[in-house]
């Protein structure tokens, strides 16, 4: 803008030149350069409107290590030509590493300085290597565009984006130095019966904390009390697993990043061999998903448990998305997903800090005869643990860094 009104204070300084002067060439300078810069901006103003700018990717879901291909496409859709065209595409962030392909000039990450001649499409392609699960976003990118005698410039902003997810690290266990034969402990516990919620065998009085929708209302008109219902049991073993993302005892000091990525491998690495051993897994979590939009609201994680084909795709998405704040102590998180009257559920806890407040939470599960497994990815050494509860020790830091892709 200022720019512009530059021009026409010195367009105007020339025309009243010219007419005090009453000296024809200043005026017609003046007034073809002004018709000049008008029909640029307006030249500029239609190009701005009808260009397009995408980002294009084969897959949108990729595991770390892996290369992904990017395809920049740039259009111009009208018989203008645009012999100048800036666009400021950055990228999303340095999980996703930049390893070949076409590259701009002069400007940083995707960004360019080019032009387009009429009708004419622009394709570059670029090549990422995943570095560190997540969630990354390409766009919405931004475009200056010349007009061509380089008087003016328009400034565009695109609107497209475009979401991709990194999938988190996939072991074995024994890679994580669970060597154990049953990892999830004595296999005589899998004949617990679990509950069928289609099967209802009766009720029970409500209490505080159960779902509204388990409750069952005939009964509860019957006796003139809320009663909730109670299933009848299947041998399908379940797994509720649980990750704490806190990895310091005060969270507003920060966190330790390879504890996280190593607690969020080990809950994917856990999913991944329990499925195939035919657990319903579920996934609950203290932390919440990374927004795919900045207006959007946090939402908090929890997957209900299923042995379907498709569910560890799922598992994996939210695992690359979770984020490294936790909402609150994950002893909250247990007792509000927990049902006390379950005991069948065979109990996950993935974490690399064992506060008191959770240490009294995983007691209060064995002294219930809840089948119970911690998987402790901390530094420090193991607090004390109530026996009957299944503990492995895996490395901490230096254990992350012998399983990280280099």
């Amino acid at each position: 803008m200022t720019r512009d009104l530059l021009l026409i204070g010195i367009l105007l300084g020339i025309l009243l030149a010219g007419v005090i002067s009453s000296t024809p060439a200043l005026i017609f300078l003046a007034v073809s350069v002004g018709t000049a810069a008008a029909l640029g901006r307006l030249w500029a103003r239609i190009g701005a409107r009808h260009l397009t700018h995408t980002h294009g990717v084969w897959g949108t879901r990729c595991l770390v290590g892996e290369v992904m291909d990017l395809e920049v496409r740039i259009d111009n859709p009208t018989p203008l030509p645009l012999p100048w065209v800036e666009i400021n595409d950055p990228l999303p962030d340095d999980g996703l590493q930049l390893t070949g392909g076409a590259f701009g000039t002069d400007l940083i990450g995707l960004s360019m300085r080019t032009g387009l001649g009429w009708f004419e499409r622009l394709r570059r392609t670029y090549h990422f290597t995943a570095r560190r699960r997540g969630y990354y976003r390409f766009g919405p990118a931004s475009a200056r565009i010349w007009d061509p005698l380089g008087l003016s410039f328009v400034d565009h902003r695109f609107e497209n984006r475009l979401g991709v997810t990194v999938l988190p690290l996939l072991v074995s266990l024994r890679e994580l130095g669970i060597t154990a034969d049953h990892p999830f402990g004595d296999p005589q516990r899998d004949r617990w019966l679990f509950r069928d919620p289609l099967s209802v065998a009766g009720a029970r009085p409500y209490r505080p904390g159960d779902p509204m929708g388990s409750i069952h209302w005939p009964a509860t008109a019957a006796a003139g009390e809320m009663m909730t219902r109670v299933q009848e049991g299947t041998r399908t073993p379940e797994m509720a697993l649980f990750l704490n993302v806190t990895t310091m005892a005060i969270s507003w000091y920060g966190l330790i990043p390879e504890l996280l990525e190593l607690s969020i491998a080990t809950a994917a690495s856990v999913a991944d061999h329990a499925l195939g051993l035919g657990f319903a897994v579920g996934l609950y979590s203290n932390g919440s998903l990374v927004k795919e939009h900045p207006e959007d609201s946090a939402r908090p994680i929890a997957v209900e448990a299923s042995a379907s084909p498709d569910h560890l795709a799922d598992v994996l998405e939210i695992l690359a998305r979770t984020s490294d704040h936790g909402r609150e102590p994950l002893e909250n998180t247990m007792a509000r997903h927990l049902d006390p009257d379950d005991y069948g559920v065979h109990i996950v806890v993935v974490t690399s800090l064992l506060t008191p407040g959770l240490r009294a939470s995983l007691s209060d599960l064995v002294h219930r005869n809840v089948p119970l497994t911690v998987m402790y990815t901390g530094e420090e050494p193991v607090p004390t643990l109530p026996r009957g509860a299944d503990v492995h020790v895996l490395g901490g830091a230096e254990r992350w860094k012998s399983i990280v892709p280099r």
